[in-house]
């Protein structure tokens, strides 16, 4: 008897999007950013945050799958900050820290806080979609599981 493994359908359906916020301060990089991720990846819904209060009321507005944080918001209130109020409230939220800046320091505050994903702003867009791909990867199939 032949055993088959079983194949998985890895599309997302239309309502099971996988919602990703930009919180970044740059109007010039959140675009790009934006643009890059709608032209490249399938089924994903981006929504954008340009500071700190915008960020907070968009993650209590809706569930988002990934977040990719900005450190320097240029406001009182930094993208490490928002980690710290946002995470507790959605713990199956994925947060990725943008920066212009590789700093220990930063990566250091950021995993305490229970970030595990750190890009600077001079990778390459490749790099950061396939990050993407593989975050929606994962998701698919713990829907599958379930």
């Amino acid at each position: 008897m032949l055993l088959q493994a079983k194949k998985f359908d890895v599309s997302i359906r239309d309502n099971d999007m996988f919602k990703i916020l930009l919180v970044e301060d740059n109007k010039q990089y959140r675009v790009i950013l934006k643009k890059v991720l709608t032209d490249n990846i399938q089924n994903i819904e981006v929504d954008e945050a340009c500071n700190a209060s915008e960020a907070l009321n968009a993650t209590y507005e809706t569930s988002f799958d990934l977040i990719f944080m900005d450190i320097n918001l240029n406001s009182k209130v930094t993208g490490l900050d928002l980690v710290k109020i946002i995470y507790p409230n959605n713990p199956f939220t994925q947060i990725a820290i943008l920066s212009n800046q590789d700093v220990d320091e930063y990566r250091t505050i950021a995993e305490k806080n229970g970030v595990k994903y750190f890009f600077t702003k001079s990778e390459s867009l490749p790099s950061i979609i396939h990050f993407v791909n593989e975050l929606i990867l994962l998701k698919q199939l713990k829907l599958k599981i379930q």
